[in-house]
Order: C-alpha cells, then structure tokens, then sequence
C-alpha cells in the first residue's frame, strides 16, 4: 500500500487531507475492521454462516463501482483492468478517505490483478449551515426537497455550491452569504456583462455584429485566463476554476466600462467594434465554460449567439458568430424579503417544520 501510494499521490493529483489521512493510517499500523453489520438492510455476505450478515457500506460501496460498471457493459474490464489508459478519479466528503485510499485500493492490489487504481483524489472538506452542521439525520439545513420549494432556480444553487466548496477548509452557509454571492457575482458581473453588452449590439447595430478584427491585446488575455482555468480543471479544482471564470467576467466589464462605447460608438467607431466583437467571444467561451456548473444558463447563453452547439474545443476561437437575438436576462436579483423568510423557514430541523405546517 505504501509503495502504491507514493507513487499514486504524486503522478495523480491528490488533495492535501487524502495525503495526510492516508499516511496517518499507515503510520499508525493498520488495524483490523469489522467489514459486515447486523443490519437488515445491505448486501447480503455469500458465506455460509453469515446469512444474517451485510457488508459494511463503504466496504462494499467502491467495489459496487466495478460491479455497477461491469452490469452497465461487457467492456467494463477497458476500464477497470487498463491502469495504462485509464485515469481514475474520485470525488468524496473527507469522512470517506480511507475507504478510497487505504481500504479499497488494498483490497484490489491484494488479488494481484491489474485493476485501475486511483488516480485522482478530490476530498472535500465540510459544507456547514448558519454556525452550525448540516444533518440528515437530525434534519438541519436545506435539502434537495426543501431547494425546490424555494422556487429558485437550480442553476443558482448550483453556482453557490461551486463558488463555495470547501476543497482546502470547511466553508460555512449562511442565507446572507448566499444573497451576495449571487446579486454579486452571478448577476453583477457574470449576467452584467451578458446583458450589457448584447443590449447595446441589439440596439445600435441591429443585433449583427460590427465588421472588422477583434481587439487582440483583449484576445489574448482571454486566451492565457481560458488555459488557467481548463490547467485548474484538470487538476478538478472546481472551486477555482469557476472563481477565475468569473474573474475573466470581469474584465469583460471592465474593458467595456473603459472601453465606452456609449460615446466611442461614434468618436471611434473602429476601436469600438472591435471590442464588442471580442465582448461576444468572450461571452461565447464563457457560456460554454459555465456549462457543467450551471447547464440551463448555459444553453440560454449560447442559444442568444446561436452556438448551442459549441464545446470545450470552440474555446479561443474569434469566429463564426453573425447574429444575436434579443438577450433575456439570465438570473433574477435575490431580494431582502426572500432571504429573510427563507432563513426563518428553514431555521429549525425539516420535523419541526413539519409540526408547524401541521
């Protein structure tokens, strides 16, 4: 195991936490772990004697991703028998590392079969709710049935818990926090600069994108902060990756702020197409980049360009875009009176908001 893991943890890209907790284990000697559970619920051990017995979830839940695999296609050894093609990564609550980095990756070197080991650790650290932990069992915090009955969209939730996942420390969620995160960044910048500059293209130049070259200096700027974030992702830093695509929404706006085109559209006409050309590549690329994060506004993004159809590999690319059609506004302001009668909704645990409904 240790063999393994010093070479794993450095040509994959494991977080600090899976690092520490895994050498901890093998400092301190590994010890012996019930792997069944007197339970009713479970898979059921196949040994004579044990019919009353399950396996432990998280004995049996990562050998579950071969079995899962191989159910799905009778390829699956292309994966999990192919450690020199395939790149193995694994996203998980740090609560969970030593099932994925001790525990299972023993069990597999222990048959002396060529199984696809792990690559890639992304163990993130915990996501807590207003001073205190989020619950299941207890019913504190906000769940996926209590998310749908906010009537905010999904897409919203989704950019804060990206904006905000705990990958190197524990990150606390409050009601507040959440309201400035998205009337900041998602609609002051991101949906500022979508709007802002699709509305002023619409209106003076009748929704066709001006003649002429792009702005290169600006370009190229785009470009570098593209490789920085597609670098980030590799690494499945996905907290940073979309922190720096909102950075790179920014200088969006900033280049059309300095760039005003309110005046410049006819003192310098030239300079000023250019830049609303390169604005809408930019906004292009970023509609593009959003996509796993936040799918429908990236498609309402892309559908406004008419390039739906562009992927990862479109990115850096100054072509192609003709037309607009009338832009809509992506996201809608989280108002005072909202957040406050959310925060108090969902102040006590999910059966006490029971009773009162009651």
């Amino acid at each position: 195991l240790e063999t393994w893991l010093n070479t794993a943890s450095v040509e994959g890209f494991w977080a600090r936490n899976a690092i520490q907790t895994t050498r901890s284990w093998i400092r301190d000697g590994l010890k012996e772990r019930a792997i069944t559970r007197d339970l009713k619920w479970g898979i059921p051990v196949p040994k004579e004697g044990y019919e009353d017995k399950v396996f432990y979830v998280w004995f049996d839940a990562p050998i579950g991703y071969i079995s899962i695999t191989a159910a799905f296609t009778e390829d699956w050894k292309s994966w999990w028998h192919n450690p020199e093609e395939v790149e193995l990564y694994q996203f998980i609550g740090k609560d969970n590392i030593p099932f994925h980095t001790v525990i299972f990756p023993t069990t597999l070197l222990a048959t002396q079969e060529p199984w696809t080991l792990l690559h890639h650790m992304s163990s993130s650290e915990y996501l807590n709710y207003e001073g205190g932990k989020f619950s299941k069992s207890k019913g504190l915090g906000v769940f996926g049935n209590d998310v749908q009955e906010t009537g905010i969209p999904a897409d919203v939730w989704r950019f804060y818990l990206f904006y905000n996942r705990p990958e190197k420390a524990d990150v606390l969620f409050t009601w507040k926090d959440f309201q400035e995160k998205v009337n900041g960044e998602l609609i002051g910048n991101l949906s500022n600069l979508v709007h802002r500059t699709l509305t002023f293209i619409d209106r003076f130049y009748g929704s066709t994108l001006p003649e002429g070259s792009i702005d290169h200096s600006l370009a190229r700027e785009i470009i570098d902060r593209e490789t920085e974030i597609e670098n980030l992702l590799e690494h499945s830093e996905l907290r940073e990756a979309l922190r720096r695509i909102f950075a790179l929404s920014s200088v969006g706006n900033k280049a059309f702020q300095d760039g005003e085109p309110w005046k410049n559209r006819t003192e310098n006409p030239q300079e000023t197409a250019k830049l609303l050309k390169t604005l809408v590549y930019l906004i292009r690329d970023i509609g593009i980049m959003i996509s796993p994060y936040m799918p429908k506004a990236s498609n309402q993004l892309l559908s406004m360009l008419h390039h739906e159809d562009k992927t990862w590999k479109d990115l850096g690319s100054f072509s192609q875009i003709e037309t607009i059609e009338k832009p809509t506004y992506l996201f809608t302001k989280l108002e005072d009176s909202l957040i406050e009668t959310l925060r108090k909704t969902y102040a006590g645990t999910q059966e006490s908001r029971k009773e009162e409904n009651l």
